[in-house]
């Protein structure tokens, strides 16, 4: 018989297993049916892998490094694992760790603890994360994921099976008779004798006498012996933290406030981003008597759970979960901003309509989130935040650049080469799209044509998942879950934002706080803008306490102004803006020329709030020059001329029944609006960004300015 390990595809490997420590790396390879042959390590990935079968699951097995225990550790390794192993479904932590009797649990060295959900918590709980309140109280906040269902469902048939702890100690016999016979003894049950539980306020007294020989025996708790040796599960929330609980009264008040049975250190940096069961063998009570006589046996006694487990769950059941490394696809142009801030509302408004319920089988709808803003709020922005986020929870992402047909096509085009179809389309892209079970997001960028119909671009069907960003709120039509306008940010984010791009030191936020204030309220909390600002105090053209002089006297120059580095799709902010103003002026339709003379008239008036109501009112009042010439009063400067009425802009006119065309005045209204040039408030009144205002003046030559101007006063 050939005893050469057979070696398997990385891709058939579907149950990753941690451990901590070297004797739990020991055990859990005690427990393999087969071993395989070890596969080369992938760029950037320093794991040493222990390759095998349990039953019919083929399980990758990993230790962290030596002298590197804790909840970063136990997270870097498994975030190395799921990208060597993308088909791994699920992950079991196996080890030791330090339990916590009580009148209601009976919990001796060598029982298993498996992290099971009771109540509000998930199964493990981060003592150690949470904020000091008033008075010095420590109060712990946020909550892991859970165990998979999956895993949770095997854990509740093992909890009816008869005769598990007799398995359970069979499993262990006779896998290390099969893989390391030599040390059966040392793995084996250390004895009744051995198992002492001193009172939680007595401390060991030596640090050299590892088996308590000079405790006080006057301590030791009174316990009715069991009837026999093996050992016994538990099911309960598991503490995780970076320190080593070896204190008693310690240990009993958190398990008194968050009901917890057993102590470790890695789990907590696994729950949420590599979804697993925890399975802890006791070794100590958590407490200052604390040994390694009992570790062995402790990781072997977990381990053989972890085998019943895989010896529970029918390979048909994994292959229906999805993978933890679930992202196969990812076409996204560039990384998000180094100095991203911010925008958390909308990031978790985005997880909750979005992400929730992702992998449900039934398809109720398409979901689709528009994010509507000026050019430079912050769209793309978040959308690379938030796809880079939560790329674990798509199988994949995509991006397209809307921004005109030819783009769209081309993206799509993408999208089927990357899938691996023979048809290079763009309707072969989005038939995939329409078809696929997997998760998909599909992110359309720079919706902001308003010549084109995006419905004939989006996937049919209501599977898959769709962001838009567009600075048309029109395309709001297009949502099924949700929109949200993006104007400003929060006054801290922009500040806090405006100090990262500067390159200030943390240690001197508060002290230049006050001088960033001043930038981002001239600034009006418009991202871009605010990240260009600190571009250029970071170059060293000016400091955060000159950059609004500057900006007095050299606006134009400050806007127009590009980093080097991590720059804008359209570059400076006046850039930004230009892009809108140049699709109009390259426009023949009435609306836009109409649009682009509104513009110019509200370079001239406040930003704020104008009624429209104004147009109307010149308008109207412009129907009497006649009867004012007639009764000699043309000469009175108190009235308007024909030659003030000739300089009214040309989306006033008159329709043939003599009335104000009020619909050409409203559509060049909406047409600044489907750029976000202006919002349309609900008083029927409009408003514009501070620097949008300025860059409307700005970008007039002073011909234009003096016409743009004359037309305003006539105007209003």
């Amino acid at each position: 018989m050939d005893d050469t390990p057979r070696s398997i595809p990385r891709e058939d490997y579907t149950v990753g297993w941690i451990c901590a420590l070297p004797t739990e790396s020991i055990a859990a390879q005690a427990m393999l049916d087969e071993r395989h042959e070890a596969l080369p390590n992938l760029q950037h990935d320093d794991n040493t892998y222990t390759l095998g079968r349990i039953a019919k699951h083929n399980v990758a097995i990993a230790c962290l490094p030596k002298n590197q225990i804790g909840t970063t550790s136990a997270a870097t390794v498994a975030t190395t694992m799921r990208i060597s192993f993308p088909s791994i479904r699920f992950g079991l932590m196996v080890g030791i760790g330090g339990g916590v009797p009580s009148k209601k649990n009976d919990i001796r060295l060598g029982d298993i603890v498996i992290s099971t959900p009771t109540g509000t918590k998930t199964g493990v709980v981060q003592y150690d994360f949470g904020k000091t309140e008033k008075a010095g109280e420590f109060r712990r906040t946020g909550a892991l994921g859970k165990p998979p269902a999956e895993l949770l469902g095997a854990v509740a048939h093992l909890e009816t099976k008869y005769g598990l702890e007799q398995q359970l100690s069979e499993h262990i016999s006779n896998g290390f008779r099969k893989w390391f016979p030599n040390w059966a003894t040392r793995y084996a049950y250390q004895g009744a004798g051995c198992d002492r539980l001193f009172e939680a306020g007595d401390n060991h007294l030596e640090s050299d006498d590892e088996n308590c020989q000079q405790c006080s025996g006057y301590k030791v708790v009174d316990r009715l012996p069991r009837g026999d040796s093996l050992p016994i599960v538990h099911y309960g929330n598991i503490a995780s933290g970076n320190q080593v609980m070896k204190h008693g009264l310690s240990r009993d008040r958190l398990s008194k406030q968050e009901d917890i049975i057993c102590f470790e250190m890695e789990a907590a940096g696994l729950m949420d981003n590599f979804q697993c069961l925890v399975i802890r063998g006791i070794c100590d009570y958590a407490d200052s008597h604390k040994n390694k006589r009992w570790q062995p046996y402790a990781a072997a006694t977990a381990a053989a759970y972890a085998r019943e487990i895989l010896l529970t769950v029918a390979p048909k059941v994994v292959q229906g979960m999805a993978p933890i490394w679930n992202n196969r696809h990812w076409l996204v142009p560039r990384p998000v901003n180094p100095f991203f801030t911010g925008q958390k509302t909308l990031l978790k408004m985005l997880r909750e309509t979005i992400c929730d319920n992702l992998h449900q089988e039934v398809h109720h709808k398409q979901r689709r989130f528009v994010i509507i803003g000026i050019g430079g709020a912050g769209k793309s922005e978040v959308c690379l935040k938030f796809a880079e986020a939560n790329r674990d929870r798509f199988w994949a992402i995509f991006w397209v650049d809307a921004s005109s047909e030819a783009s769209l096509e081309r993206n799509f085009i993408d999208i089927a080469i990357e899938c691996g179809l023979q048809e290079r389309s763009l309707n072969a892209g989005k038939r995939w799209l329409e078809n696929t079970e997997h998760t998909w997001l599909l992110i359309v960028d720079n919706a902001d044509d308003r010549k084109i119909d995006y419905s004939k671009y989006l996937p049919s069907g209501n599977r898959g998942n769709i962001l838009m960003t567009t600075r048309n709120p029109e395309c709001s039509i297009h949502c099924t879950v949700g929109q949200e306008l993006l104007e400003k940010l929060d006054v801290d984010d922009a500040e806090k934002l405006l100090l990262k791009a500067s390159g200030i030191d943390e240690s001197q936020w508060d002290v230049r706080k006050p001088a960033a204030a001043n930038i981002v309220q001239l600034l009006g909390r418009h991202a871009l803008a605010i990240t260009q600002a600190g571009a250029f105090v970071r170059k060293g053209l000016c400091t955060l306490e000159e950059y609004p002089h500057e900006f007095q006297h050299q606006r134009q120059r400050l806007l127009r102004f590009c980093p080097d580095q991590s720059r804008s799709t359209y570059g400076g902010v006046y850039t930004t803006f230009e892009v809108s103003a140049q699709v109009l002026e390259k426009s023949s339709d009435p609306q836009a020329i109409d649009a682009l003379e509104l513009l110019r008239i509200l370079a001239f008036v406040h930003f704020d709030r104008v009624p429209i109501l104004i147009f109307r009112k010149a308008w109207t009042y412009a129907q009497t020059i006649p009867s004012n010439e007639e009764n000699g009063l043309q000469e009175d400067v108190t009235f308007l001329s024909h030659w003030h009425v000739s300089r009214l802009p040309g989306f006033m006119r008159s329709l043939n029944s003599g009335e104000l065309d009020i619909i050409s005045l409203r559509e060049a209204v909406r047409t600044l609006a489907s750029f976000s040039i202006i919002s349309i408030n609900e008083t029927d009144d409009i408003s514009m960004h501070p620097l949008v205002h300025a860059w409307a003046k700005d970008r007039l030559d002073q011909s234009d300015q003096t016409m743009a101007c004359m037309s305003s006063e006539v105007s209003i």
